[in-house]
């Protein structure tokens, strides 16, 4: 299920995100930019006493490659020539 949590800057979005993820005993991600993927780790950590293994904290670059990888019948993203083009600029 997807949930929304809505509020203006500084009522304590994210401390009610990691305390509903800390508390629920079913399999749970959290999808977070890539950047913060290591401190949301750490906090859900801290949080559950490193017993959370039924929480999936991955970034968005990371998510779509592996949907990428599951799901796309093609080995490689870019073609040779796709690839040069790109080492060139």
């Amino acid at each position: 299920m997807l949930k929304f949590i809505l509020g203006r800057a500084g009522c304590g979005k994210t401390d009610e995100i990691y305390n509903r993820l800390c508390g629920i005993s079913d399999k749970a991600m959290l999808i977070v930019p890539d950047q913060f993927v290591f401190e949301a780790e750490r906090i859900i950590a801290e949080r559950t006493d490193e017993k959370a293994d039924n929480i999936t904290v991955t970034g968005f670059s990371a998510l779509a490659d592996k949907l990428l990888r599951r799901y796309s019948k093609r080995n490689s993203y870019a073609d040779d020539t796709a690839k040069h083009i790109i080492m060139q600029e």
